[in-house]
């Protein structure tokens, strides 16, 4: 160990010592940009740009109930739909609606035992009923998202990084722009969605992905 920041190997071979993203003199400030424009949370921001080691631990959604519900708005002007499928699991589909600046999750849907074509007509239904939406999906089974797309629905495919994903979800319920309205199972989920060993504990959490 020569610093806090830099260590060598007895036989010399192996340097290697900590650089954060703004101590790169080749650094493009757009990309930069672009990064904190993607990256919100104060704990990804240090890891990423930072270089920092961060332990992730405790509970992951830990703001109090009464601070993220709030009524449905009566008008909207965007509706998406996140789906996390299910195969020994339910399918959760979590409706949510825009009313600037706010994102409102105003229904959700639970689904067992269905084929991807009954799914796919429940999909239509939530279309027909809120309006045009687009529906995230998550990349387990694509035979379910075959029948969402020859049912007319705009299907795309939701992130797969679950960090950058409970992170964007963190800082819209600290700063106003997501609530829920109507989603009874992430909010039972929410109580018990944390990290162990510094990941996400994946159980009990199909709402939360679908959020």
């Amino acid at each position: 160990k020569i610093d806090n920041d830099t260590f060598i190997s007895k036989n010399g071979n192996i340097f290697v010592t900590k650089w954060n993203t703004y101590q790169n003199p080749y650094r493009d400030p757009e990309r930069v940009k672009q990064i904190l424009n993607r990256i919100k949370g104060e704990k990804l921001r240090r890891q990423e740009l930072y270089a920092d080691f961060v332990s992730f631990a405790g509970a992951i959604y830990d703001i109090p109930d009464e601070e993220i519900i709030a009524p449905a708005p009566k008008s909207y002007t965007d509706v998406v739909v996140g789906m996390d499928f299910g195969f020994d699991h339910p399918t959760i589909m979590e409706v949510g609606v825009y009313k600037a600046p706010t994102w409102y999750v105003v229904e959700e849907i639970e689904i067992k035992g269905k084929t991807a074509r009954q799914v796919a007509e429940i999909a239509k239904r939530i279309e027909e009923k809120y309006g045009k939406a687009r529906f995230y999906v998550s990349h387990e089974r694509p035979e379910v998202r075959e029948e969402l797309a020859q049912h007319g629905l705009r299907v795309f495919m939701a992130g797969h990084n679950i960090e950058y994903g409970i992170d964007n979800v963190k800082d819209m319920f600290q700063n106003g722009t997501l609530k829920i309205s109507n989603a009874p199972i992430f909010l039972n989920e929410k109580k018990s969605y944390h990290y162990k060993d510094g990941k996400v504990y994946k159980k009990n959490d199909d709402a939360c992905d679908a959020i």
